[in-house]
């Protein structure tokens, strides 16, 4: 049971990929972040990278006003979409 949850999680990921319609948009929850919220993201996750004290990206990119609207099931995919364009980004950074 355990692992056909997690297999449909892996699958669902897969499928929803970031990069969509052969560019390098970034998608969060299924819409197209724009130029300068993608910018945004990128400054404070530099920031977060030059500390030198371990610093929990999500919380810091996390939209707590939105995140408060929503359920628990729609909590999780934000927070694993938000991951997903965390290390996106990160990596292109370096």
């Amino acid at each position: 049971m355990k692992t056909d949850v997690i297999r449909t999680a892996k699958i669902r990921l897969q499928r929803m990929s970031l990069v969509q319609s052969g560019d390098d948009s970034i998608f969060l929850n299924g819409k197209k972040l724009p130029l300068s919220e993608v910018a945004r993201y990128r400054q404070l996750i530099a920031e977060v990278l030059a500390e030198d004290e371990f610093i929990n990206p999500l919380e810091i990119l996390t939209d707590k006003k939105e995140l408060s609207k929503m359920d628990e099931e729609t909590k999780q995919r934000y927070l694993l979409n938000l991951s997903s364009v965390y290390l996106k980004l990160r990596n292109s950074m370096r």
